[in-house]
């Protein structure tokens, strides 16, 4: 699990899969939830099921445009992407995606973002100097 929730980390295509399809689940659950306390909370007078589903769209399409805005700023803050054009791009068309199809469009660009090597792999400068450290020791 680990592979999957290390925002940091360059993801291959089977975890970048992976990624999308368990935040698409918990963007989803999200979203859901959050419409749903907005509507019982602000709407009581909301009776008919018609009712209560339009405002769930509306207030669910509004909290996956800034589920998915959020995630995708915190994965290119993670990777340390700066102003990479394409990271740019994928922020800018995150929540539009989002607000349009909700977390299934949304989360396409984040997946994408996931793939990208980070800009300062300090990682593997770590383990390298760790490697450079135990070697040196046993010497």
């Amino acid at each position: 699990m680990d592979k999957i929730f290390n925002l940091s980390k360059k993801k291959n295509i089977k975890y970048a899969l992976l990624f999308y399809f368990i935040f698409v689940i918990i963007g989803a659950l999200v979203s859901g939830v959050i419409s749903a306390v907005i509507v019982a909370v602000f709407y009581p007078d909301a009776t008919t099921f018609e009712e209560g589903a339009k405002l769930g769209y509306f207030y669910g399409s509004r909290v996956a445009m800034f589920y998915c805005l959020i995630l995708s700023v915190l994965l290119a803050v993670k990777k340390s992407l700066g102003l990479n054009p394409l990271a740019l791009f994928l922020i800018i068309i995150s929540p539009i995606l989002g607000f349009v199809f909700g977390c299934i469009g949304g989360i396409i660009p984040v997946t994408i973002l996931t793939v990208l090597e980070p800009k300062n792999n300090t990682s593997q400068i770590e383990c390298q100097s760790n490697d450079n450290n135990s070697s040196s020791i046993q010497q």
